[in-house]
């Protein structure tokens, strides 16, 4: 396989580009809709999917779909975590995971596809809440990734995981 059409297997809708800051307000009601409308597009695309089609990778050596939609559950529990910390503390620094050995736990790998999606629409219907009454000052809010140098506002994040929805919606899409 060429390194184009891996590229197109590996970021279908394109790689992450951040939202110019002046443009946060406008996207704002915008995010809020992705994340309140992900779970039920997850449950859409996956809707009537046999075991064999949750055991298929997404792309070659990609993780499977079962692994892929757990994956998605444990990041977007984490952003939910991150969130509320940004918005309950100064400038937390938030302790990152590693997504690929999390993505090889049992967990991951063998349990009910509908555990993850209830998870996903749990979190973002908390989600969805908290960023529809943030005030506007709080959206400002960040957190600290040791692993980023610069923080992450309540609006860099909220733009990243949406962007990390999408993403991982076409993977199961393109399937």
């Amino acid at each position: 396989m060429d390194e184009i059409a891996l590229e197109k297997l590996k970021f279908p809708i394109g790689r992450f580009q951040m939202p110019k800051k002046e443009d946060y307000p406008r996207l704002r009601s915008e995010w809020i809709k992705a994340i309140a409308q992900l779970p039920s597009d997850l449950r859409e695309i996956t809707k009537g999917w046999t075991l064999k089609k949750w055991k298929t990778p997404y792309r070659p050596d990609g993780w499977s779909a079962l692994q892929l939609i757990h994956h998605i559950s444990d990041s977007h529990s984490q952003a939910l975590v991150r969130i509320k910390l940004a918005l309950t503390e100064n400038q937390p620094t938030i302790k990152p995971y590693h997504q690929q050995k999390w993505g090889e736990l049992a967990d991951s790998l063998i349990a009910n596809p509908e555990t993850a999606l209830s998870i996903i629409e749990g979190v973002h219907a908390k989600w969805q809440i908290i960023l529809e009454n943030l005030k506007t000052e709080e959206w400002d809010n960040t957190f600290i990734h040791p692993e980023y140098q610069d923080p992450f506002t309540l609006n860099s994040a909220t733009a990243l995981y949406v962007w990390h929805g999408e993403h991982h919606f076409a993977h199961l899409q393109n399937m």
